[in-house]
Protein backbone atom coordinates (compact mmCIF):
# COMPACT_ATOMS: atom_id res chain seq x y z
CA UNK A 1 0.00 0.00 0.00
CA UNK A 2 1.36 3.62 -0.94
CA UNK A 3 1.27 6.30 1.47
CA UNK A 4 0.47 9.44 1.20
CA UNK A 5 1.75 12.21 3.38
CA UNK A 6 -0.76 15.00 3.88
CA UNK A 7 -0.28 18.23 5.52
CA UNK A 8 -2.11 20.01 8.63
CA UNK A 9 -2.73 22.47 6.10
CA UNK A 10 -4.02 20.75 3.50
CA UNK A 11 -6.09 18.14 5.78
CA UNK A 12 -7.79 21.19 7.07
CA UNK A 13 -8.72 22.48 3.76
CA UNK A 14 -10.01 19.22 2.74
CA UNK A 15 -11.73 17.95 5.56
CA UNK A 16 -13.95 20.82 4.26
CA UNK A 17 -15.24 17.80 1.54
CA UNK A 18 -16.74 15.74 4.28
CA UNK A 19 -20.17 16.15 5.20
CA UNK A 20 -20.77 13.08 7.97
CA UNK A 21 -18.30 10.28 9.51
CA UNK A 22 -20.49 7.73 11.11
CA UNK A 23 -18.58 5.57 12.88
CA UNK A 24 -19.48 2.20 14.75
CA UNK A 25 -17.35 -0.17 17.09
CA UNK A 26 -17.80 -2.31 19.91
CA UNK A 27 -15.50 -1.07 22.64
CA UNK A 28 -14.30 -4.37 24.08
CA UNK A 29 -13.20 -5.41 20.66
CA UNK A 30 -9.86 -5.67 19.53
CA UNK A 31 -10.78 -4.98 15.92
CA UNK A 32 -12.06 -1.65 16.46
CA UNK A 33 -8.67 -0.13 17.34
CA UNK A 34 -8.82 1.33 13.69
CA UNK A 35 -12.01 3.15 13.91
CA UNK A 36 -11.73 4.19 17.32
CA UNK A 37 -8.35 6.53 16.00
CA UNK A 38 -9.82 7.55 12.91
CA UNK A 39 -12.58 8.85 15.21
CA UNK A 40 -10.07 10.66 18.03
CA UNK A 41 -8.46 12.12 14.51
CA UNK A 42 -11.59 13.30 12.57
CA UNK A 43 -12.56 15.21 16.68
CA UNK A 44 -9.67 17.06 16.38
CA UNK A 45 -10.61 21.00 16.74
CA UNK A 46 -8.34 21.73 13.70
CA UNK A 47 -10.95 19.76 11.69
CA UNK A 48 -14.54 21.22 13.39
CA UNK A 49 -12.99 24.66 13.34
CA UNK A 50 -12.47 24.25 9.79
CA UNK A 51 -15.19 22.45 8.42
CA UNK A 52 -18.17 23.63 11.38
CA UNK A 53 -21.00 21.71 9.79
CA UNK A 54 -18.78 18.23 10.08
CA UNK A 55 -21.35 15.99 11.99
CA UNK A 56 -19.75 12.85 13.41
CA UNK A 57 -21.65 10.43 14.83
CA UNK A 58 -20.00 7.55 16.86
CA UNK A 59 -22.38 4.84 18.40
CA UNK A 60 -20.86 1.90 19.97
CA UNK A 61 -22.59 -1.64 19.54
CA UNK A 62 -23.29 -4.04 21.45
CA UNK A 63 -21.91 -8.26 20.75
CA UNK A 64 -19.30 -9.52 17.64
CA UNK A 65 -20.89 -6.50 15.15
CA UNK A 66 -17.73 -5.47 12.87
CA UNK A 67 -16.30 -2.26 13.18
CA UNK A 68 -16.88 0.13 10.84
CA UNK A 69 -16.37 3.53 9.28
CA UNK A 70 -19.16 5.61 6.33
CA UNK A 71 -17.92 9.02 5.17
CA UNK A 72 -20.10 10.91 3.32
CA UNK A 73 -18.72 14.03 1.10
CA UNK A 74 -20.57 17.02 0.14
CA UNK A 75 -21.59 15.78 -3.26
CA UNK A 76 -23.53 12.77 -1.42
CA UNK A 77 -20.61 10.18 -2.35
CA UNK A 78 -19.98 7.84 0.01
CA UNK A 79 -17.39 5.56 1.36
CA UNK A 80 -17.71 2.57 3.28
CA UNK A 81 -14.84 0.75 5.51
CA UNK A 82 -14.24 -1.76 7.59
CA UNK A 83 -12.58 -1.83 10.88
CA UNK A 84 -10.90 -4.93 10.13
CA UNK A 85 -9.54 -4.92 6.34
CA UNK A 86 -7.93 -1.16 7.04
CA UNK A 87 -5.96 0.53 9.30
CA UNK A 88 -6.64 4.06 10.51
CA UNK A 89 -3.95 5.61 8.22
CA UNK A 90 -5.34 3.94 5.18
CA UNK A 91 -8.81 5.10 6.09
CA UNK A 92 -7.85 8.63 6.02
CA UNK A 93 -6.05 8.29 2.85
CA UNK A 94 -8.57 7.27 0.81
CA UNK A 95 -10.57 10.00 2.56
CA UNK A 96 -8.22 12.94 1.55
CA UNK A 97 -7.53 11.71 -1.81
CA UNK A 98 -11.55 11.51 -2.64
CA UNK A 99 -11.98 15.33 -1.03
CA UNK A 100 -8.67 16.28 -3.16
CA UNK A 101 -10.59 14.69 -6.19
CA UNK A 102 -13.76 17.00 -4.86
CA UNK A 103 -11.44 20.24 -4.39
CA UNK A 104 -10.33 19.35 -8.00
CA UNK A 105 -13.79 19.36 -9.70
CA UNK A 106 -14.53 22.27 -7.78
CA UNK A 107 -11.79 24.06 -8.95
CA UNK A 108 -12.73 23.19 -12.53
CA UNK A 109 -16.35 23.77 -12.22
CA UNK A 110 -15.73 27.62 -10.67
CA UNK A 111 -17.35 26.36 -7.09
CA UNK A 112 -15.77 26.86 -3.93
CA UNK A 113 -16.20 24.93 -1.11
CA UNK A 114 -16.47 28.06 1.46
CA UNK A 115 -19.91 29.15 0.24
CA UNK A 116 -20.99 25.13 1.22
CA UNK A 117 -19.62 25.26 4.50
Amino acid sequence: MVYYKFTKEITSHLIKYVRMVDIRFNPLDRRSTAVREMWRQVSAERFLDSNPKLKIIAKTLPGVAPPSAKIEFVDGSEIDFSGETYDCKEMLDHVFIKAQQLDIEFELEGKNIEELI
